[in-house]
């Protein structure tokens, strides 16, 4: 009887658990995007406040050492140092000025390892650029064993109305 009771429980636990959502797709792959983890969203929040706060060298850790880095304007760096040197140059005495509106992960290859995370931030730039009040940054970042190893960055620019 105690077997038939843990037999019916392992079944109805089985039966319950839901799988994996997905959708979308990837050129050059099989596979359609399935959702990442929490753990993606949390090492990008982290680095967001690293880099609000221009802790540039607690910055340094979250990313691999082989990382490679694309600008919106076209920058590309192959190593942390010189991205971490862009940002404080872009930076200079400027305070940090946006929003984070989202992050969210996918995964295209679950159980193989590693996963991206898209986020987006909102700069309120109207005191500092004629006709333009904000500017929308996408940035996609590749995580691998909780490191990033690429980071791509766009952007859109708000015109006032």
């Amino acid at each position: 009887m105690n077997k038939s009771i843990l037999y019916i429980s392992l079944m109805f636990i089985i039966g319950c658990e839901s799988p994996q959502k997905s959708n979308g797709f990837a050129k050059g792959s099989e596979n359609s995007w399935k959702i990442g983890s929490q753990a993606g969203v949390d090492l990008v929040s982290e680095l967001d406040k690293a880099w609000s706060s221009k802790d540039y060298e607690k910055m340094k850790m979250f990313f691999d050492d082989s990382a490679t880095f694309m600008f919106a304007e076209g920058h590309k760096f192959n190593s942390v140092d010189g991205f971490i040197g862009h940002v404080k140059k872009q930076f200079e005495d400027q305070e940090a000025n946006w929003t984070y509106d989202w992050a969210v992960a996918v995964d295209l290859s679950p159980g193989k390892g590693g996963e991206w995370v898209n986020a987006a931030f909102t700069s309120d730039v109207s005191d500092i650029k004629e006709d333009t009040s904000k500017i929308h940054y996408n940035e996609w970042y590749y995580i691998v064993d909780e490191k990033i190893r690429f980071w791509r960055q766009s952007r859109q620019i708000i015109l006032d109305e």
